[in-house]
């Protein structure tokens, strides 16, 4: 006679029993809005680096004295990095959770924007976005395997449209803080994400 399998005392992820994969509302866990909002702040954290080196490149050309395929390398060397990222935080997530796979990647993300301030060549501008890279390929499978996992099937379409929307939020916001202080110090936009 076997054991009957309690779905609703939790899920087990990484090893460990995980008592907030459990369906407790018709639409999903109770911490569903929680994980929602951070989900969609994170996301925008995200975008916003993608898209302050795009602010930043024309400043970057000059700065580093670098012709535009050079500076186009160092977006791809973000891109390459978002690869390996979404595997090496794919296996961490995997092993450690999802919730510690995001919030790791998100504080890697945080320190590469921080690092700005020490980069001073092409090449090293290279190698600082593919590890930049390396967190925002990391942060995208955490956020869309947190919102299916505390989300029921009928809503989690709206829940992950509502998270992939923050992208925009995050160019518009990159935008913005652009306007203000490029003229002062580009590296700024940098750091702005660095301290949010």
């Amino acid at each position: 006679m076997g054991i009957p399998l309690q779905l609703n005392e939790g899920t087990l992820e990484g090893g460990k029993a995980l008592g907030s994969a459990i369906s407790n509302t018709p639409s999903g866990t109770v911490h569903r809005w929680r994980v929602l909002w951070a989900a969609f702040i994170t996301y925008l954290l995200d975008s916003y680096d993608l898209i302050v080196l795009a602010i930043a490149m024309p400043v970057l050309l000059k700065v580093l004295d670098i012709s535009l395929p050079e500076g186009g390398l160092i977006g791809s060397a973000t891109m390459l990095g978002a690869v390996v990222g979404g595997v090496v935080f794919g296996l961490i997530a995997e092993n450690y959770g999802r919730r510690f796979s995001l919030i790791l990647a998100l504080l890697w993300l945080g320190i590469c924007m921080g690092f700005i301030y020490f980069i001073h060549t092409w090449g090293m501008w290279l190698v600082l976005r593919f590890i930049t890279g390396i967190a925002v390929g990391g942060i995208w499978g955490p956020c869309s395997a947190l919102i299916a996992e505390h989300w029921a099937p009928e809503y989690r379409g709206r829940a992950a449209s509502l998270v992939l929307s923050s992208f925009a939020i995050g160019a518009v916001l990159a935008s913005f803080v652009g306007r203000f202080v490029l003229t002062v110090d580009w590296r700024f936009l940098f750091l702005v994400g660095a301290s949010a």
